[in-house]
């Protein structure tokens, strides 16, 4: 109670009088406010140099207590003033450790850092002051090392730094400091950025060219946009699909936005609607794009692209659609000749050569010339028939006439699925003895390459139920489907 009345008082007496007294009811008159007391002191503010040099805002007159110098001190608008008995110790150590200095936080190329210091031990500290200072970094450059103002320790002690800029690069970088007497040199290692980015567009992406066709070698690049990079660094980036290769050069992103540009190479292996996933930098999307079909068609089981018509059909006539113009010519083992084509009439044919063509007419390791596949084709070989069968699925087109029908071309055997097919019309067989034709729309049968023995040479055998790989005679004709080279 008699706290409350006496601070009354005293707040009654600052409002009529402007003054204010502490220990005594009647402040001289020329104070704002006095102090009185016989047995205690005033006691300002005590503040380390550290504590004292953080004040912001010092206006003329501000003081405190100066507990490292053991002094007042008071601020003039531009210094500290104190009336110090003696002026103080300067900061001297007997050794400065930077090979034993502990790094905390982490630092990563192109990005502010925060929450980044370097602790360095000393020994042989006298008590003294040393002064702030700050170093900047070689190596990676852009860091600055500070150390704030302050007293050593009597003995061993150590400095802390403050790690502040942006890192110019990921590597390694090196501060030469000099402390109370004592220099030497400490690293901190920058890591790469790590590439973000807040979305891929990837409806808004463009290939160049534009067009893609199945079978046909494509070199071009795919630009993919996205938004919200953080100047990251990013690794090259390679993936398959479709029978072509994506890759992504390593590089930097843009801080905000910018393209992610593939190169693209390759040969499309399917015709239709694909789809290309983009994953990157913590976002992923798919890129449609369309392959048109083309003259060849690449099948699981073998790399090399079929021809999409027999040899010798009319390659503007769709050859997924089987009618006359895409059944094509006829071929005896060996020989480069045409010995009938689609139009041939049915009954042997005056002058057919019945002689066995010698081994090695037609080769598997190499394209020989009598070989009638046009530039960068040849015949198929007895592996690459056996491959299309054990790996495509197959299916009959159109009606079939068993035993045969001269007059009907609507028959077809298709390996593959959807838009990635080859389809092999049913154009029957010319007999070995004389040319004579059989087996359309109930037989289909296609040369290889591939010889056995002296008179035999294996063949793809279509018929209404599984394909097969027989062998005939060699002066038997039949039907050509070349492969690329």
């Amino acid at each position: 109670m008699k706290k409350i009345f006496i601070t009354v008082i005293l707040c009654i007496g600052s409002i009529l009088f402007g003054q204010i007294g502490i220990g005594t009811a009647q402040p001289q008159s020329s104070a704002m406010l006095e102090v009185f007391s016989t047995s205690k002191g005033f006691l300002p503010p005590r503040l380390t140099i550290t504590q004292r040099d953080s004040i912001e805002n010092k206006i003329g007159g501000l003081t405190i207590y100066n507990t490292d110098l053991n002094c007042m001190q008071y601020w003039n608008t531009t210094k500290w003033i104190g009336d110090c008995s003696q002026s103080p110790v300067v900061g001297i150590i007997t050794s400065i450790d930077c090979a034993n200095v502990t790094n905390n936080g982490t630092l990563i190329s192109g990005i502010a850092a925060s929450g980044v210091s370097s602790v360095i031990p000393y020994t042989g500290g006298n008590g003294g002051v040393y002064p702030a200072a700050s170093f900047n970094s070689t190596g990676v450059t852009g860091l600055i090392a500070s150390l704030p103002s302050g007293v050593l320790n009597t003995g061993n002690g150590n400095f802390v730094f403050d790690i502040t800029g942006i890192p110019s690069s990921a590597g390694t970088a090196t501060f030469t400091i000099t402390v109370a007497g004592q220099s030497c040199s400490f690293t901190v290692p920058v890591t790469a950025s790590t590439a973000i980015v807040g979305s891929l567009t990837c409806g808004s992406a463009v290939f160049s060219p534009a067009s893609f066709t199945s079978g046909t070698n494509y070199n071009g690049t795919l630009k993919v946009p996205y938004t919200g990079g953080n100047g990251g660094n990013y690794s090259q980036i390679s993936f398959t699909n479709n029978g072509l290769t994506f890759t992504l050069p390593a590089g930097t992103l843009g801080n905000g936005n910018g393209n992610l540009v593939y190169n693209v190479t390759g040969i499309p292996m399917s015709a239709g609607t694909i789809s290309i996933p983009i994953s990157f930098g913590g976002q992923s999307c798919n890129v449609t794009a369309t392959v048109a079909k083309g003259s060849t068609v690449i099948l699981p089981g073998n790399p090399k692209g079929w021809m999409r018509h027999n040899l010798g059909a009319n390659t503007s006539l769709d050859p997924d659609v089987p009618v006359q113009g895409i059944h094509g010519n006829y071929y005896q083992w060996g020989r480069p000749t045409v010995v009938a084509n689609a139009s041939t009439p049915v009954p042997p044919i005056s002058g057919w050569n019945t002689a066995i063509a010698p081994n090695n007419s037609w080769q598997d390791g190499a394209k020989t010339a009598n070989d009638p596949c046009p530039s960068g084709f040849r015949i198929p070989t007895y592996e690459q028939f056996t491959n299309l069968i054990n790996n495509n699925a197959s299916s009959n087109v159109g009606a079939w006439s068993i035993p045969t029908d001269p007059t009907n071309f609507g028959a077809a055997k298709a390996f593959g699925s959807g838009s990635n097919i080859l389809t092999l019309p049913i154009a029957g067989i010319r007999s070995e003895a004389n040319g004579e034709l059989s087996g359309r729309a109930s037989n289909g049968v296609y040369w290889s390459s591939t010889q056995i023995g002296t008179t035999y040479s294996y063949y793809l055998s279509l018929q209404i139920h599984a394909p097969l790989v027989s062998t005939f005679i060699r002066p038997y004709g039949m039907s050509i489907r070349c492969i690329a080279e």
